[in-house]
């Protein structure tokens, strides 16, 4: 079960960042009614991968396996800023060229 949460992590996290990189790369922002669809969907994949980092805490106190648990913690909160920061900047900076140029 622990390798599905983190597997599932994973490509929730890399769905969070590709969204936004695509939707940005191959669409026309000017003709694109869909665009602000495309943030929200890749903040939900960004909060859906860190919930299931979280679950994965959790199997592992419910385990009370202590020293796996101090073994990945210091990396899980590294890797959770990081996903949860690299996501909204790309999820800002996409809804911003769009705005601008819609205006």
């Amino acid at each position: 079960m622990h390798c599905f949460l983190c597997l599932g992590s994973l490509i929730l996290g890399l769905t969070a960042w590709i969204l936004p990189v695509v939707n940005f790369t191959h669409q026309p922002v000017t003709e694109s009614r869909t665009m602000p669809l495309f943030p929200l969907i890749s903040m939900g994949a960004c909060a859906l991968s860190l919930c299931l980092l979280i679950l994965f805490c959790n199997c592992l106190v419910g385990a009370k396996d202590w020293p796996a648990l101090m073994d990945v913690s210091r990396a899980m909160s590294s890797i959770s800023a990081l996903l949860l920061g690299v996501t909204l900047i790309l999820n800002v900076t996409a809804l911003f060229f769009y705005y601008r140029k819609k205006v």
